[in-house]
């Protein structure tokens, strides 16, 4: 399990996005993940798999057909 923005190597972190106005009529987003010098996947559900040490960029865009998104990066450190 991680917290926060950082991961060990072969953990899961649940990510979550603050959806507002809080009476959307739509509050579901699409997830995606970009690799950068580590590696992971996403599901559509937000957990985040971690792969290989370094940053990921973790984002999050609203299906609502706004194309709003937000994203964060993510970091991914030795497994203990």
């Amino acid at each position: 399990e991680g917290s926060g923005t950082t991961v060990a190597e072969g953990g899961t972190l649940h990510m979550n996005a603050a959806i507002t106005p809080s009476d959307a009529a739509n509050k579901s987003v699409e997830w995606s993940v970009t690799n950068g010098t580590g590696t992971a996947t996403i599901t559509s559900a937000g957990l985040l798999q971690a792969g290989t040490q370094g940053t990921v960029t973790v984002k999050a865009t609203a299906k609502d057909g706004s194309n709003v998104s937000g994203q964060l990066q993510v970091t991914i450190t030795a497994a203990e």
